[in-house]
């Protein structure tokens, strides 16, 4: 879109000879010339619509409160149509020496201390007074511009007032991943806590030129953030005053509880840090000091481990609650569409956590799910007969143990679709690899043969835990008195099981 005047408090078309500049985090950012003022300012314009007129208002209006010589002034904020279409553009101090992230990139050795702990007490003092007003939520290199010796923080467009409480939805996807602090990755309510986290990330780069956490793609920077300790400064640079050191181990600490309540902390320890020697402590504390870090760093270590397996434990169960509400509604979709056709008598249902209850008439069928447990006890319960029965025949292990067919086919979740005397299917969540998210279902159903003593009619479903025995025969395609039949779900087994409902 082309731009070539735009009104000012002042005048109309105040701001005369725009140009493109760059490709900013929220928006296009231009260049222009304020004919009252005499001076070149940066002007960011965003196109609006219904969808985040809200959003953009509450970026500007922040933007024209914040006053500070750390932070980007923000002179005025206007709307302009263009060819039907709605802009909003903010009028803002230009900047011509470029992002912190740049020089940090051009830095070919280590920052003096001086200069690190000047460099994080303005970015410190700016926040801390933006905080009066409003979370920043994506604090990052990109995000601080270089003045000279000044630091000037920008792009306040994740932010969200001081006072607004926010839950996950409005921040899911937002944020920059090697900043973004572990409550964030679970889309916890926005807090001056995720803010200082940031920082204690930018912190540790300004030291060591150095990310601490680095990774491929999203899930290996959320696993970093939320499980594993940050990396020992020591490691890269040896004069770090331990006072420092500490700070930012605090800052960066999982629990949001546990860091700083506020920057006004933070300002106060870089003060102190500042109006000392920094290259110098007291040796006799040194040895001391390191060992008790040592002892924090294994304790944090242990809590991390219990940590991660308590997450991986709620995500397995998140993950299964989705696919089985998604499985359910798949039924209760094509129960509707039959029922808008149906005058006299309605297919009804009613939904339970793990359970689905279908009714029409006098006839009825269930769709229920085991319990993950079962298939971790039987997988255990195997594996140890395995090895129990070679020492019974032989007296020591000759052979390496086989995996089940169910654990080989990644069988994550059982469940049954069924009328009376188990007539229906088994449904069955597999996951074809441990990244896949959502996992594949599958229908499962057996038939008697004539070799079958107890021979019944009719595809059946068999409860655990005889089901995994029967399912490794079938898989297997070992001859026995059952058959087993196996199909993706589908639309198709939906009608399978309504038609023996209204049989």
């Amino acid at each position: 879109m082309t731009f070539k005047k735009l009104d000012g408090p002042d005048k109309k078309e105040q701001y005369q000879d725009i140009e493109h500049y760059q490709r900013g985090g929220m928006g296009d950012i231009y260049l222009a010339n304020d004919t009252i003022n005499n001076i070149r300012v940066a002007i960011k314009i965003i196109q609006v619509d219904a969808s985040n007129k809200d959003l953009f208002e509450q970026e500007f209006d922040i933007a024209s409160k914040l006053s500070h010589s750390n932070i980007i002034k923000t002179y005025y904020t206007g709307q302009v149509e263009v060819n039907g279409e709605s802009w909003f553009y903010s009028i803002m101090e230009f900047i011509s020496g470029g992002s912190f992230r740049d020089y940090l990139k051009l830095q070919k050795s280590l920052l003096p201390l001086e200069t690190v702990i000047e460099y994080m007490l303005q970015i410190a003092n700016a926040i801390n007074y933006a905080h009066t007003y409003a979370i920043h939520r994506d604090l990052k290199p990109e995000n601080i511009l270089k003045d000279g010796n000044r630091l000037m923080i920008c792009d306040f467009g994740l932010s969200k007032y001081i006072n607004v409480k926010t839950r996950a939805q409005t921040f899911k996807g937002w944020g920059t991943y090697p900043y973004m602090a572990p409550e964030t990755w679970t889309f916890d309510s926005s807090t001056v806590a995720m803010d200082i986290y940031s920082m204690g990330i930018i912190f540790f780069e300004i030291l060591t030129l150095q990310l601490p956490f680095k990774g491929p793609n999203d899930i290996d920077y959320r696993d970093q953030h939320l499980f594993q300790n940050l990396p020992e400064l020591k490691a890269y640079r040896s004069n770090i005053p331990i006072k420092l050191e500490e700070m930012i181990y605090k800052m960066t600490s999982k629990r949001p509880t546990d860091r700083y309540k506020n920057l006004a902390e933070i300002v106060n320890i870089l003060e102190s840090l500042k109006n000392q020697n920094v290259q110098t402590e007291l040796s006799v504390n040194t040895e001391l000091l390191l060992k008790a870090q040592q002892k924090i760093s294994e304790a944090n270590q242990k809590q991390l481990k219990l940590e991660r397996e308590k997450f991986a434990k709620n995500e397995k169960e998140n993950f299964i609650n989705y696919s089985v509400n998604n499985i359910f509604q798949r039924y209760i979709d094509h129960i509707d569409k039959l029922n808008t056709s149906l005058e006299r008598e309605k297919i009804s249902y009613n939904q339970s956590p793990r359970k689905l209850y279908v009714t029409f008439l006098n006839r009825s069928f269930t769709i229920s799910f085991y319990s993950t447990d079962y298939i971790s006890e039987f997988l255990e319960r195997r594996k140890k007969m395995f090895f129990e029965n070679q020492k019974q025949r032989y007296g020591f292990i000759i052979q390496e143990y086989q995996k089940s067919i169910v654990e080989v086919d990644n069988v994550v979740l059982v469940g049954k679709a069924i009328l009376d005397k188990n007539l229906g299917y088994n449904l069955l969540l597999r996951k074809e690899e441990d990244e896949d998210l959502y996992g594949t279902w599958e229908c499962v159903w057996f038939t008697d043969s004539a070799l079958n003593r107890n021979y019944r009619s009719g595809e059946y479903a068999i409860d655990i835990p005889d089901f995994f025995n029967e399912y490794e025969f079938g898989r297997d395609h070992v001859m026995h008195v059952r058959t087993m039949s196996m199909h993706n779900f589908d639309s198709t087994m939906i009608d399978k099981l309504i038609e023996k409902l209204l049989d």
